[in-house]
């Protein structure tokens, strides 16, 4: 199995690409132009002009992928976006590499209990409005 190390140096260059590729490249918020508009670092981010981005913790456990929830498997999901976004196929040992990484990024789930609540009798008192 790929060392940290590997997986880390992989999904570093693959960010690093991503960011300086073409038109869907990362825009500083605070840059006099985002998105063709004018804004400004003081004044708040117009919602036409943003995206809400899930965290990538848990990306493992959060299937299934994109917006219509059209993937449900990681690999598959990590292939498409090197397509769209970086306009490349991965090698599969890169998507495997990738996939390690982001898989690493799954943390310790934590545990609850739903209380049991007793049954309702003629006796049970009505909520008060």
């Amino acid at each position: 199995m790929d060392s940290p190390e590997d997986n880390e140096s992989v999904s570093n260059s693959t960010m690093k690409a991503q960011a300086q590729s073409g038109p869907l490249n990362a825009q500083d918020p605070s840059s006099s132009e985002a998105n063709g508009s004018k804004l400004h670092a003081e004044s708040s981010v117009h919602p036409g002009f943003s995206f809400k981005v899930p965290t990538l913790r848990n990306i493992e456990l959060t299937y299934p992928y994109f917006h219509d929830g059209a993937v449900w498997d990681l690999g598959e999901a990590v292939n498409i976006m090197g397509e769209i976004q970086l306009g490349r196929a991965f090698a599969p040992e890169e998507t495997d590499q990738i996939v390690a990484f982001l898989k690493s990024l799954t943390g310790e789930q934590p545990s609850f209990s739903i209380p049991v609540l007793p049954p309702s009798s003629s006796k049970t008192p009505k909520p008060q409005p």
